[in-house]
């Protein structure tokens, strides 16, 4: 759900920060990756004593994959086209 928002920012980047943008986006990724599985193991383990392993794990995944269609739908956000080339002096 982060990756999609970050390449937004990315598109309105001016050329002289397009590297830094490029290691933010990373660093970004990686965080982004670690928080969802620190939240989706959080939310199992506590569902596991009171739901049991079947109800814990559709709980799960019902949210996993509401945070696919979220990050689905953010997609459509993005520009349609790309940016100008600058002009080479």
């Amino acid at each position: 759900m982060v990756i999609s928002p970050a390449y937004l920012v990315l598109a309105d980047l001016g050329d002289h920060e397009v590297g830094s943008g490029s290691g933010l986006l990373n660093a970004v990724q990686q965080f982004s990756g670690a928080l969802g599985v620190a939240v989706l193991g959080t939310l199992l383990f506590n569902l596991l004593p009171e739901h049991g392993f079947p109800v814990s794990t559709r709980w799960v995944t019902g949210v996993t994959l509401g945070c696919y269609a979220a990050g689905f739908l953010t997609v459509f956000l993005l520009p349609l086209k790309p940016r100008a080339e600058p002009a080479v002096h």
